[in-house]
C-alpha cells in the first residue's frame, strides 16, 4: 500500500523536524552560555538530522509521485495535499500533515530565536574590540598648531625701532 509508506514518511519527517527542534532549544541555551565547544558539537548532530530529513523528502517525493502516477494524477508537482485528494483516510494524512507543519513552525521560530541571538553576540563582541583597540589617531603626536597665539605676546630680541 503505497498510501501507508507515504504516511509512514510522513510521520518519520515529523520525528526528525521534532528531534531538530530540541537541537535548536538546546542551541539556544548553549549560545547564552558561550558554549563554542558544546556548539560545535550540537552543530555536528544537527547536520545529521538534516541529512536524515533530506533523504526522508526524497524517499518522500518518490513516493508520492509513484502514487499519483497510479492514480492518474500528474506527478510533476507531487505534494501531499494532492495525496490527500485521492485517499480513502483523509483525516489521518490531514492530521499527520498537520503535526508535520506545527513542528516545522516552531522549529523556524526557534532558529529565527537563534539567529537574533546569535547576531546580539557578534554586536557585543565587535563593540567589545572596539572599546578595547584606541584611535588610530591617538598614537600620533601632533605638533601644536602655528596659528594659535599663545597667552604671552611675542616679544622680539632684536629691536626694530633703533
Amino acid at each position: 500500500m503505497p498510501e501507508k509508506t507515504i504516511l509512514e514518511s510522513v510521520k518519520e519527517l515529523t520525528s526528525l523536524h521534532e528531534g531538530l527542534h530540541t537541537i535548536a532549544l538546546q542551541k539556544t541555551e548553549i549560545v547564552k552560555k558561550g558554549d563554542l565547544d558544546g556548539l560545535q558539537s550540537l552543530l555536528k548532530k544537527e547536520n545529521l538530522y538534516i541529512k536524515q530529513i533530506r533523504q526522508t523528502e526524497g524517499k518522500l517525493v518518490q513516493e508520492t509521485q509513484t502514487f499519483l502516477e497510479k492514480h492518474g494524477a500528474s506527478p510533476d508537482s507531487p505534494s501531499l495535499s494532492k495525496v490527500i485528494e485521492l485517499v480513502e483516510d483523509k483525516t489521518s494524512f490531514v492530521k499527520e500533515k498537520t503535526k508535520l507543519e506545527t513542528q516545522i513552525e516552531a522549529l523556524r521560530q526557534q532558529n529565527l530565536l537563534n539567529q537574533d541571538l546569535l547576531e546580539q553576540s557578534l554586536q557585543f563582541v565587535q563593540m567589545n574590540l572596539e572599546l578595547l583597540q584606541p584611535d588610530i589617531d591617538s598614537f600620533n603626536y601632533n605638533r601644536p598648531e602655528v596659528n594659535q597665539e599663545s597667552p604671552h605676546p611675542k616679544r622680539s630680541i632684536f629691536d626694530s625701532n633703533a
